[in-house]
């Protein structure tokens, strides 16, 4: 699961009604499901996925343009030795056609069989 909030839907909101749009619905959170793949290097991970909104609502223009999936491509550093909370930088995209970048700081909750991974 992928939550983002968006703290400039306010703005998007007025320029939108500049530009005509009526009656459009927004919301600063966004929620969506990932299928995602990693791949681990001591404590760096490069990682891509495929992303379906399942709450989305920004009204005008980039309701337009958007659509309801997302592709990410980025890189996570583990701050910690067992890769709990990490660092890190992503590409957040719509049909291969760049939305934003993102820093994230997240906190991976380990499920499993209980084995302890190791990260150098």
């Amino acid at each position: 699961m992928d939550y983002t909030y968006y703290p400039y839907t306010d703005a998007l909101q007025e320029e939108d009604e500049k530009l005509g749009y009526q009656n459009q619905t927004y919301n600063k959170h966004s929620v969506a499901l990932v299928a995602r793949h990693e791949v681990y290097y001591r404590r760096l991970t490069m990682y891509m996925g495929l992303a379906y909104y399942l709450l989305r609502e920004r009204g005008g223009v980039a309701s337009e343009f958007e659509k309801p999936y997302y592709e990410n491509l980025g890189i996570k550093y583990a701050l910690t030795r067992n890769g709990n909370i990490y660092i890190g930088y992503h590409v957040k995209a719509h049909l291969l056609r760049a939305e934003h970048m993102e820093l994230n700081l997240g906190f991976r909750i380990k499920t499993g069989n209980g084995r302890k991974e190791k990260i150098w």
